[in-house]
C-alpha cells in the first residue's frame, strides 16, 4: 500500500512539474511576441523589460519565500509523525518482550508434571 501511494505521489510531482514547465515556457513566448508585436520604440520595451523583470523577480522571491514556509510546514509535520510512530513501535516492542519474559519465566518457574507416574524417579 505504500509503495502505491509514493508512486501516485510521483506521478502527482511530475505531472505538476510539466504543467510549470508549460506555463513557464507559454509566458515566455507570449511576451516575447508581444513585444515584437507592439508599435513601441526600443527604449520603451527595454524600459518596460526592466520593470516586468524587476516584477517578475519579486514575485518569484515571493513564491519561493511561500514554498520555503510550506516546506519546513511539511517537515515539522512529517518529523512529529516518525517521531509519534517511533514512539509507538518502541512501546509495543517493549510490551511484547515484557509479555514474552513472563511467559518464559512462567515455563521456567512452574514445575513440569510428567503424565506418566511411572517414568517419576524415587528420591
Amino acid at each position: 500500500m505504500f509503495f502505491l501511494k509514493q508512486k501516485y505521489q510521483q506521478h502527482k510531482r511530475r505531472q505538476v512539474r510539466k504543467i510549470f514547465i508549460f506555463s513557464a515556457l507559454s509566458a515566455f513566448i507570449s511576451g516575447v511576441s508581444a513585444l515584437l508585436l507592439t508599435p513601441k520604440s526600443g527604449k520603451e520595451n527595454r524600459e518596460f523589460l526592466v520593470n516586468k523583470g524587476k516584477e517578475a523577480s519579486g514575485k518569484a522571491k515571493d513564491l519561493a519565500s511561500k514554498i520555503s514556509t510550506q516546506a519546513t510546514k511539511v517537515k515539522d509535520q512529517v518529523s512529529k509523525k516518525v517521531e509519534n510512530e517511533k514512539e509507538e513501535v518502541s512501546e509495543s516492542v517493549k510490551k511484547t518482550g515484557q509479555s514474552l519474559l513472563e511467559k518464559i519465566r512462567g515455563k521456567v518457574n512452574s514445575p513440569k508434571i510428567d503424565e506418566n507416574p511411572e517414568k517419576v524417579s524415587k528420591v
